[in-house]
């Protein structure tokens, strides 16, 4: 794909070739491991998420209800599949709850999913 820019000088079409600096060659991927939507919780349990694809992760962030609750850490990578996880209290938790998962890599690709769970 190339950008057309007009050329005062000599009057034509000048075609330029846009750069991409990205260096990534997967798709930034996620999903719930030990979690399911329309899952009922009886006690505390920490929440893994597997990560894959993208560029470095900048942040992990949690949310419970749309109420922040933390960054993920990391539990375990084995090349590109890294697996991120957090606590979640079941003292915190409402009859419905809603946890929303918001990935953003260095290169500032952006990946959100939610589950809906009960108590």
């Amino acid at each position: 794909m190339s950008l057309d820019v007009y050329d005062v000088d000599y009057g034509s079409n000048v075609s330029t070739i846009p750069t991409n600096t990205t260096s990534y060659s997967k798709e930034l991927q996620m999903k719930f491991l030990n979690v399911q939507n329309g899952q009922i919780w009886n006690n505390d349990t920490q929440l893994q998420v597997q990560v894959t694809g993208g560029t470095d992760l900048i942040k992990q962030s949690v949310y419970l209800n749309n109420q922040y609750i933390g960054e993920m850490n990391l539990i375990s990578q084995n090349q590109d599949i890294k697996t991120y996880g957090i606590m979640i209290y079941y003292n915190t938790l409402q009859p419905q709850n809603e946890i929303r998962v918001h990935l953003q890599d260095s290169a500032l690709d952006i990946i959100e999913d939610a589950i809906t769970i009960y108590k």
